[in-house]
C-alpha cells in the first residue's frame, strides 16, 4: 500500500494476513503491518470468523484503547448496500490514558458501519469493479482528568474491497480533514498477484569507501522491492567458505545502498543478491553475482640497492628499490649529502612495474654519507607505502 496523509509522505506498508492459529477452539489469522522504512513485524491485531463475520481482535501489543475496545465486528458473513452494523458501543470509563500525563481518562466510543453502493476504483494496480464500499463512522466522546469538559471527536473511515484480493483503498478523516490514504500498489493472494514479472536488479555504483576495506554498491531494481525480504540470507558477501554480513540501506522503495557491515581483510569476495528477494507482488528475483577485491595493503619493500648503512656505493651508482606489487603515479626522491647538506638533483622513473630506479643528475662526492627519503610510492589501489628513509656512504 502508499500511504499519505499525516501519518506518512508517500510510505510503503505491507498488510500481510497469515496462516490460521488454532487456539482451543478458536482459529484466528494474525494481521501484521509493516513499513518499509522500519520492517519490522507489527503483529497487533488477528481476524476472526464467525456466525456473525469477520472480527478484528487486538493482540497483546496493540494500542491500549484497542485492547479495552475488545473484538470489532468489521464485516458481516453477508451484506448488501444500505445494510448497517453496529461495530462497536462501549464505555471504557477510566481505563485508559488518552493523553499519557499518568492519568486515566473518560472514554464512551461508538462505531457504525454502513454498506455504500457497489462501485469501481481506479487504483495505482490498475481498474477494479464490483467493490464492496463500507464507511465506518466512529464517535469517541472523552473527558480527560487534566478538566476541559466532554469533548467529541468523529472519525471516518471509508474502505473498498475487492472480490478475491481484499482491501484496495482506505481513507481516514477526522471531521473534514483527511489524516490518512492507503491505496493498493500491488498485492499476492495465493496465485491472484498484481503481475507475475519478476524484478530485476542493476548494480549503478560499486567501489570500496575511503578506509579501502568497505564494499559500497548502489542497486537498482525495476519494480518496489519487499524490504522484509532482503537480509543477510538473500544478501551474501562472500569469501571462500567465509560470510560477511551486508548492511542495507534503502534510499528509495526500488533503490538500495548495500555495503559490507565491517571492515573486509584483504582478499577476493563475491557479492550475492540471492533469489530470496521478491518485490511486492511476490515475484522473486533471478539471483546475480558480483566479484570484487579488497586491497588495502600498501605495497612492501622486496630489495634496496644501496640498502640502509651500505658502506662503499659507487658514486656513479644508481639507486634501485623493488616493491612486492605493481605501481603508479609518481614517485618522488630527495637525496642530501649530509656532510654539506647540499641536496642532489636526481631524476625518479620506473624501470619496470615494480621497482624505482634513482639516478643521480652527476657523480656522487667519494666518502660522503648520504640520505635518501623516498616518497609517493602506491599501488594499483592507490595504497601508499610508508616513506622511505636510509643512509649510505659512497666509496673512496
Amino acid at each position: 500500500y502508499r500511504v499519505t496523509g499525516e501519518v506518512a509522505t508517500s510510505e510503503v506498508a505491507v498488510i500481510e494476513i497469515g496462516a490460521p492459529q488454532v487456539l482451543g477452539s478458536e482459529t484466528r489469522w494474525p494481521v501484521a503491518t509493516r513499513y518499509q522504512t522500519d520492517p519490522a513485524s507489527d503483529d497487533s491485531q488477528f481476524l476472526r470468523v464467525d456466525a456473525d463475520g469477520i472480527r478484528q481482535i487486538p493482540g497483546t501489543g496493540a494500542d491500549p484503547v484497542d485492547v479495552a475496545v475488545g473484538p470489532l465486528l468489521l464485516m458481516r458473513s453477508s451484506f448488501s448496500p444500505g445494510d448497517a452494523w453496529v461495530q462497536v458501543e462501549r464505555d471504557l470509563g477510566t481505563t485508559v490514558d488518552l493523553d499519557e500525563d499518568g492519568r486515566n481518562d473518560r472514554l464512551r466510543l461508538r462505531g457504525e458501519v454502513v454498506v455504500q453502493p457497489i462501485g469501481a476504483l481506479d487504483t495505482p494496480a490498475g481498474r477494479l469493479s464490483g467493490l464492496a464500499h463500507l464507511r465506518t463512522t466512529t464517535r469517541l466522546s472523552f473527558t480527560l482528568a487534566a478538566g476541559g469538559g466532554e469533548q467529541v471527536l468523529d472519525v471516518v473511515t471509508d474502505e473498498w474491497y475487492a472480490p478475491n484480493i481484499g482491501l484496495v483503498r482506505r481513507l481516514v478523516a477526522v471531521g473534514s480533514e483527511l489524516v490518512e490514504r492507503l491505496d493498493a500498489i500491488a498485492w499476492s493472494v495465493g496465485a491472484n498477484r498484481t503481475d507475475t514479472t519478476p524484478p530485476t536488479a542493476a548494480i549503478n555504483s560499486f567501489g570500496v569507501g575511503f578506509d579501502r576495506r568497505t564494499m559500497i554498491a548502489s542497486v537498482s531494481f525495476s519494480s518496489d522491492i519487499d524490504q522484509r525480504s532482503v537480509t543477510s540470507a538473500s544478501v551474501q558477501i562472500r569469501s571462500g567458505e567465509q560470510v560477511f554480513e551486508p548492511q542495507i540501506v534503502w534510499m528509495a522503495p526500488g533503490l538500495a545502498d548495500i555495503r559490507s557491515r565491517l571492515p573486509l581483510p584483504d582478499g577476493d569476495y563475491v557479492l550475492t543478491l540471492g533469489a530470496g528477494i521478491t518485490d511486492l507482488a511476490g515475484n522473486p528475483l533471478a539471483a546475480q553475482t558480483r566479484s570484487f577485491s579488497i586491497d588495502a595493503t600498501g605495497p612492501a619493500l622486496v630489495s634496496a640497492e644501496p640498502a640502509n648503512g651500505d658502506t662503499g656505493f659507487p658514486t656513479d651508482g644508481v639507486l634501485r628499490f623493488r616493491y612486492d606489487e605493481d605501481l603508479t603515479g609518481e614517485p618522488s626522491a630527495s637525496l642530501v649529502n649530509q656532510t654539506t647538506l647540499l641536496s642532489v638533483t636526481a631524476t625518479v622513473v620506473f624501470s619496470d612495474a615494480r621497482t624505482i630506479t634513482v639516478r643521480p643528475s652527476l657523480p656522487l662526492d667519494p666518502g660522503q654519507r648520504y640520505k635518501l627519503l623516498l616518497s609517493n610510492v602506491r599501488d594499483l589501489a592507490g595504497n601508499f607505502n610508508p616513506m622511505l628513509e636510509l643512509e649510505f656512504t659512497t666509496g673512496l
